[in-house]
């Protein structure tokens, strides 16, 4: 518990320090903003729509990925969710994008935290494998075209790959050994039955699975094109290899958020890879801040927008339940408040109540628990569960 809590402070003083040490870097090195004279305002107006048409495929990809659990959302509702997701993440260190996604669709859409966190998973294990290999396959064709590539990025890139693929096969092909329970710990049994239920909820889906791999396939390609047009902007030739191997590397970085929207780790990464590839890496890493910039801009100023709409829509929502719920002449209490999804009339005789999450998911559907019990008062009342550990939280409540 205590590791745990102090996870957020080592993230913010990581952060602290790359900006310090950034700083300092930039007080020794003036020469390097003599590269930002070449920067022209046609150069800047391409970034800025390449990072629109960016945003633009992540909400389409959003909303395909939201399709396959059965919720069909408006394109521009995806494409909100997307933006504040990726301004709440350039504001705090981990995953807090996420999981403003994740609260919204509960309350809105009713979509469950389990289900929407398993397909997030899988859709993250498919993007680093698109990722890894299409750096593998650049540094594959630049050794194929006479420009030997780093050994280093080979050997990465491969690694990582296998792994993907390898965590794929298993997670898909063994669900039936219950390779997930197996797993040491519970943290990493939880991720384990996450991957392997998204995985295998986009497998019954094979269309939707195409077509997401094609999807982050175009979100590569147009991260290419925005760190060439910042490379050419501040007067630095890269090739289309090294440009690859850049981009995937900080796509890759991703598994790790460390900083709040990796800030100051793509951009060390962009700096190392270039140097890995003999090209100057103070140059790269202005071309990289001059992306940053422009990404950070439009995240914010289409975030704020799309965080406005969003919660516009919750308020009306909740407007409109509570006028269903009081109704003409009531007063809307306790007792006046009916579930979502009422529940069946007549005598039960038996009821089973399933539960394979943790403790705190345990905790907290206790009270729907008595609910059933005081509907139904003659039943009997069963509960799965998975461990020892709940049905104690169980029996002390």
């Amino acid at each position: 518990m205590k590791l745990k809590r102090s996870i957020p402070v080592l993230k913010w003083s990581f952060l602290f320090a790359l900006v310090a040490l950034g700083s300092w870097y930039a007080y020794r090195r003036p020469e390097l903003f003599a590269a930002l004279r070449n920067l022209r305002a046609s150069y800047l107006a391409m970034l800025l729509g390449l990072a629109l048409a960016g945003r633009l495929l992540q909400g389409l990809r959003f909303r395909l990925l939201t399709s396959v659990l059965g919720l069909e959302l408006g394109y521009w509702e995806a494409f909100g969710l997307v933006m504040s997701s990726s301004m709440y993440s350039s504001l705090a260190p981990g995953r807090a994008g996420l999981g403003a996604q994740a609260l919204y669709l509960k309350k809105r859409h009713g979509l469950s935290y389990a289900h929407f966190g398993s397909l997030v998973a899988a859709s993250n294990l498919l993007g680093f494998l698109v990722a890894a290999l299409a750096g593998l396959v650049a540094c594959l064709a630049s050794q194929l075209s006479g420009r030997a590539a780093p050994s280093a990025l080979v050997m990465a890139f491969l690694a990582i790959l296998l792994l993907c693929l390898g965590g794929f096969v298993v997670l898909l092909g063994l669900r039936r050994l219950d390779v997930p329970g197996r797993v040491p710990t519970q943290f990493l049994q939880s991720a384990c039955r996450r991957l392997s239920d998204g995985m295998h909820t986009f497998w019954g889906r094979r269309d939707a699975l195409v077509k997401v791999v094609l999807l982050q396939t175009v979100e590569i390609t147009t991260s290419v094109a925005s760190l060439w047009i910042a490379c050419a902007g501040v007067g630095l030739s890269v090739g289309l290899a090294p440009l690859i191997s850049m981009v995937t590397l900080t796509l890759l970085a991703l598994l790790l958020p460390l900083t709040p929207g990796n800030l100051g780790v793509s951009e060390g990464i962009i700096s190392g890879a270039a140097h890995l590839w003999e090209l100057p890496a103070a140059t790269a890493l202005m071309a990289a801040l001059v992306r940053r910039a422009v990404g950070v801009i439009t995240t914010f100023v289409l975030g704020v927008v799309s965080t406005h709409a969003l919660m516009g829509g919750l308020r009306a929502d909740n407007k409109d339940s509570a006028a269903e719920q009081s109704g003409p002449g009531r007063t809307l209490t306790e007792d006046s408040v009916s579930p979502k999804t009422p529940m069946p009339g007549g005598s039960l005789k038996t009821i089973l109540v399933i539960s394979i999450s943790g403790l705190g998911n345990t905790l907290l559907f206790t009270p729907a628990l008595r609910a059933l019990r005081k509907r139904y008062p003659d039943a009997r009342v069963d509960v799965l569960v998975e461990g020892s550990a709940p049905w104690a939280v169980l029996e002390t409540n």
